[in-house]
C-alpha cells in the first residue's frame, strides 16, 4: 500500500513537471528565431524580347521580382527604364546554348539580382521568377 502510495507521487511529480516543462518552451521563452522575412513581388508590367547572341534566334520573357520589403514600389517606378536597360544587357548575352542549359533560369535569375540590387544600391531584391520564358 505504502510503495503503491510512493509511485503515485512519483507519477504526478513527473506529469506535473513534464507539464511544467512545455508550458516553460510554449509560452515563456523567448523565440530566437528571426521574424520571418517579408516577400513581395513586383511584375514587370512589359516581357523582355531580344534577340540571342550569335543567332538568329529571339527569346522572350516575363520576370516577377521577388523583393524582402513592400516599400520597394516607389523605388522600381522611378528606376523602370534603368531595370529594363540592364535585364535586355544581361539577355541579349545569352546563346543559344545558354537559353538550352537546364540551369540557366537559376544562373539568370541570380545575375539579374545581383545587378539590379547593384545599379539601384538597394539589397531588397532576392530573387527572379520567370513567368514566361521561349526561344523561338
Amino acid at each position: 500500500m505504502k510503495n503503491k502510495k510512493v509511485l503515485i507521487i512519483i507519477i504526478a511529480v513527473v506529469l506535473l513537471a513534464a507539464i511544467g516543462g512545455g508550458a516553460y518552451f510554449l509560452f515563456l521563452r523567448g523565440d530566437d528565431a528571426p521574424p520571418p522575412e517579408v516577400v513581395a513581388y513586383y511584375p514587370q508590367s512589359d516581357s523582355f524580347i531580344t534577340n540571342v547572341n550569335e543567332s538568329s534566334k529571339l527569346l522572350k520573357t516575363t520576370i516577377v521580382l521577388v523583393a524582402n520589403t513592400e516599400e520597394l514600389q516607389p523605388v522600381l517606378d522611378a528606376n523602370q527604364f534603368v531595370i529594363r536597360n540592364e535585364i535586355l544587357f544581361i539577355l541579349r548575352g545569352l546563346t543559344e546554348t545558354d537559353v538550352k542549359d537546364t540551369e540557366v533560369e537559376t544562373k539568370l535569375g541570380n545575375a539579374i539580382v545581383t545587378r539590379l540590387n547593384e545599379v539601384l544600391e538597394i539589397e531588397n531584391i532576392k530573387s527572379v521568377l520567370f513567368t514566361d520564358f521561349v526561344m523561338q
